[in-house]
């Protein structure tokens, strides 16, 4: 004997006598029983028959009937990789699709907006998406819908695919389900899960300025309304903020963990995010003490396609030293340290209990801003300072614009009192690749957070000199420009 022939088909079918026969000289054979397509049952007819060395086929093949039923595939949303609560017009999101017949049954992936009764088809193995609104009109006040074209995977590969109906300045809903080879389809699977009280609202920017609003106290309002008055008086608007403080941190360190409201990851949700506005105005309490604590080093490394193209960023922080050490080498997992214009972190030497900024201490400007013809005004502390630390700005990009005459008291008694003769930057700027500052900072607070005086005052006393310093830095750097 020769060997056998195989074949199989839906009970349905009626193939010809000699039709679909597949030769075979094993005596076992392994077949994925196909399905009606769309269906979840069939019957599915396999013969077999027996071929000698002369080419004479059995008559009689040997025949049954297998009554199969379809397993429907499944799709879970990531609990991570999903929006925060609110985003502007960039989203990502997550998930896993599964078919008990195997990943190769699966056909593909299919997502809605708002509207499941309209789907649109992903690749089969998509498991990351990102939503990005296109034609977004941010002076139309009437728009309050876009379409949102879809990149795949955390490269962010971009797809002809574009879905309809993303609501803007309002509550939406993501849908996702997984169709198998027999058109069957999952359950669907929803972002916000239904009766989980939770939201995505999107923002539709109306600007091309943002401020991210990340001062984590409850004297949040007070001081970040003093720097959105200073907006608006530089700007001639007033614009978009965004408020991710919360939560708040506690004590003088703090302990609360970075903020969420910034969403899971980076990339490419954050990246695509900042890549929206072209100046981004971050007014915060801590930056450079603690990567896992404060939000600036999570956002620092999504900036870079913000400044590639052209981007400006003014940071209000205080400049502190973490608790392990104030070198560089040790802190390479904050990346804020190197978006910063600051080269140098200074630590307290262990022979003095503090430094501080007494009331009355001066704070000088060091040289002339580029592009801005009047001169920085030397400013005076109205209050005494303890919150942020001198730093050094020194090398062929970075350049400070203010220093600060920072006070020593000794440790050990009798306690002795003097001017730091080290490094004492209190606010700086670095250079672009165009030779440009693009990045500034200013180290000292504007206001008293509890009464919103100004802390900076003209060297005569002038109220309102902190003010237009402040002004002068964003003029320089051209911001929202």
């Amino acid at each position: 004997m020769a060997g056998y022939e195989v074949r199989y088909y839906g009970e349905a079918e009626r193939p010809g006598a000699e039709e679909r026969w597949t030769p075979t000289t094993r005596r076992d054979t392994l077949v994925l029983l196909p399905i009606p397509r769309g269906g979840r049952f069939g019957n599915v007819v396999v013969e077999v028959r027996a071929v000698d060395n002369e080419g004479v086929k059995d008559p009689t093949p040997a025949r049954t009937v297998f009554p199969i039923r379809n397993a429907p595939p499944s799709i879970a949303l990531s609990r991570t990789d999903v929006p925060p609560d609110t985003t502007f017009t960039v989203a990502s999101f997550g998930f896993t699709a599964t078919d008990p017949e195997g990943t190769g049954n699966l056909a593909r992936i299919e997502i809605a907006l708002n509207d499941s009764t309209r789907w649109f088809p992903l690749p089969a193995d998509a498991q990351y998406v990102t939503l990005v609104a296109e034609n977004v009109d941010r002076a139309n006040a009437a728009q309050t819908t876009a379409e949102a074209r879809v990149y795949l995977g955390r490269t962010f590969q971009a797809t002809q695919v574009r879905v309809p109906g993303l609501r803007l300045n309002a509550r939406n809903v993501f849908y996702a389900r997984a169709v198998d080879q027999t058109d069957t389809t999952s359950v669907v699977a929803r972002f916000p899960a239904a009766n989980s009280g939770a939201k995505w609202y999107v923002r539709k920017p109306r600007t091309r300025v943002l401020v991210v609003n990340d001062y984590r106290k409850q004297t949040s309002p007070v001081v970040v309304g003093y720097h959105l008055g200073l907006l608006r008086e530089h700007l001639g608007f007033a614009p978009d903020v965004w408020n991710v403080e919360q939560p708040y941190v506690t004590g003088s360190t703090g302990t609360a963990a970075r903020s969420p409201l910034l969403g899971p990851t980076q990339e490419p949700a954050l990246r695509e995010t900042f890549a929206l506005f072209d100046a981004v105005y971050w007014i915060t309490t801590g930056s450079t003490d603690s990567p896992s604590r404060n939000s600036l080093p999570f956002a620092a490394p999504a900036m870079q396609k913000f400044l590639a193209q052209g981007g400006k960023l003014m940071v209000h922080s205080p400049v502190t030293v973490p608790q392990s050490s104030a070198d560089f080498q040790d802190n390479l997992d904050n990346p804020a340290l190197f978006l910063l214009p600051v080269t140098r972190l200074v630590a307290v030497p262990d022979s003095l209990r503090s430094l501080s900024l007494p009331t009355n201490a001066p704070v000088r400007p060091l040289r002339a801003l580029p592009n801005v013809a009047e001169a920085l005004p030397p400013l005076r502390l109205s209050a005494f300072v303890i919150t942020t630390l001198p730093y050094e700005a020194a090398d062929s990009r970075t350049f400070a614009v203010y220093d600060a005459e920072y006070q020593y008291q000794t440790r050990v008694a009798p306690r002795r009192t003097g001017t730091w003769p080290g490094p004492s930057a209190a606010a700086s700027f670095r250079l672009g690749d165009n030779g440009q500052p693009n990045v500034g900072l200013f180290a000292l607070p504007l206001v008293n957070e509890a009464t919103g005086e100004p802390l900076l005052r003209g060297e005569d006393g002038t109220p309102d000199a902190g003010r237009v310093a402040a002004k002068l830095l964003l003029r320089s750097l051209r911001f929202g420009q």
